[in-house]
């Protein structure tokens, strides 16, 4: 993450999750304690990482606060680096950074957490840039749900659309992450897990869809024979699997295009992805 920073001497930088140290008493090393802040949430983290950055010789600014509102007092700075994925970008965070200067941050959308975002601002304090693969780190604490298929999402007085697919689960939850990351981008809040053995009768194995706000959900079952045909179960206002389905075409009819063919735009409006450019914005 620091060679895709591309923090240069004189430059000062802001760094989003503290966690042991380490980033931090690396970015002293290069650019002198007075240079670098680190922002931990958690007291406990932020006092032990600053014990072990002092231990190593070096005293940069470790502030114990949310990093979602950056660090306003020493603001503005040339860098911003999040070692904690986001599934958006704080509001705060492009005002303080310099035009011209660059905010580097893990990406994590519910579906997938994969990617890294390098985001140039601009003078008018917008912000855009592209996404690049391999890198996946924990969300940041302000933006996790925590919701529950059967506690929070599924209930007994539900009646579900019932049909079928020929879209494997599998093709879109699989391997390929530049599908799986494309799906995250345009179901943003879209989340899935896997249920093994649902005690339902001819089903051996189901995955479960919803949104991150719980009021819809879908089901695809696999009964352990046929691998060409899936039950498929839909409930609420959005059809989560057609939704699903409709983004693989898209991927498909767009080359397949890999994680760095896609971008993301920060006004302090809106924000949004895009592919190829940013007049090319991404939705359902």
């Amino acid at each position: 993450m620091l060679r895709e920073l591309d923090v240069q001497l004189g430059q000062t930088v802001l760094e989003i999750g503290t966690g042991t140290g380490w980033n931090a008493a690396l970015l002293s090393h290069r650019l002198g304690d007075h240079r670098v802040t680190t922002v931990e949430v958690d007291a406990s983290l932020a006092a032990r990482a600053r014990t072990r950055i002092g231990s190593a010789g070096y005293c940069p600014r470790v502030i114990c606060a949310d990093g979602a509102e950056g660090w306003l007092p020493r603001a503005p700075y040339d860098r911003l680096m999040a070692t904690c994925s986001v599934n958006h970008v704080p509001q705060m965070w492009v005002p303080q950074i310099e035009p011209g200067g660059v905010i580097l941050t893990p990406w994590e959308s519910p579906w997938l957490c994969y990617g890294l975002l390098r985001l140039e601002v601009d003078a008018d304090a917008s912000a855009r840039g592209r996404f690049s693969p391999h890198s996946a780190f924990m969300l940041m604490r302000g933006q996790r749900t925590s919701l529950r298929i059967f506690r929070d999402v599924v209930k007994d007085d539900h009646q579900p659309a019932e049909s079928s697919t020929r879209l494997s689960p599998w093709t879109v939850t699989g391997d390929d992450w530049d599908l799986q990351f494309a799906i995250g981008l345009r179901l943003h809040d879209v989340w899935r897990t896997w249920h093994d053995n649902p005690d339902v009768d001819g089903v051996e194995k189901r995955l479960w869809l919803a949104t991150t706000d719980g009021s819809s959900w879908a089901a695809v079952d696999y009964d352990g024979k046929h691998e060409d045909r899936f039950t498929v179960w839909q409930y609420g206002a959005r059809k989560l699997w057609d939704e699903v389905e409709s983004a693989h075409q898209w991927w498909k009819e767009n080359d397949r295009p890999e994680v760095a063919r896609f971008g993301y735009t920060v006004t302090s409006e809106e924000q949004f992805a895009w592919l190829d450019k940013p007049s090319n914005r991404l939705g359902t």
